[in-house]
């Protein structure tokens, strides 16, 4: 009996520098919004690895704000920046928010499928029941993404 353990690479989680942009400039420090990417637990937010590819750039610097949420809108935190290094950042929960539930989902005739606001990179997705993995996103509304359920059903049935 071979009593090999496997150990599986762990994920590394990191802003990309599309999901952040400064809200409101000050004389003394400067407001960001970051959307953090589906699926990325919050925890992961709070390491300073995190905030790598922020870092790099340069802009960020002690003192300044994080507006952070998650694609789902499902919390929103409050981040003061501590530290900057060249690729991290040393970040202090300020608050932290968890709503009841997240943005209203759809009602969509299907046992396989539902549709869900998953925020503002993905919009309106199209959620597999069975795993809860996005398989079609970005619709403007929720009526799109039922049209789109509808056509994927189709032609999966085919």
């Amino acid at each position: 009996m071979n009593d090999k353990t496997t150990v599986l690479p762990t994920k590394a989680y990191r802003l990309k520098p599309a999901r952040f942009k400064a809200q409101h400039h000050g004389y003394e420090n400067t407001e960001w919004r970051a959307i953090i990417e589906f699926g990325t637990p919050y925890d992961e937010v709070l390491k300073p690895d995190f905030w790598a590819y922020v870092a790099e750039v340069g802009r960020i610097k002690i003192g300044d704000d994080i507006i952070v949420m998650p694609d789902d809108v499902s919390y929103r935190a409050h981040l003061f920046v501590r530290d900057v290094g060249p690729k991290w950042l040393k970040v202090h929960q300020l608050d932290r928010i968890e709503f009841d539930e997240a943005a209203p989902a759809a009602d969509v005739d299907s046992t396989e499928f539902r549709v869900e606001w998953k925020g503002p990179h993905h919009k309106h997705a199209v959620i597999r029941i069975a795993d809860n993995e996005m398989i079609l996103t970005g619709f403007k509304s929720s009526a799109d993404a039922r049209v789109a359920l509808a056509t994927h059903v189709k032609s999966m049935a085919a």
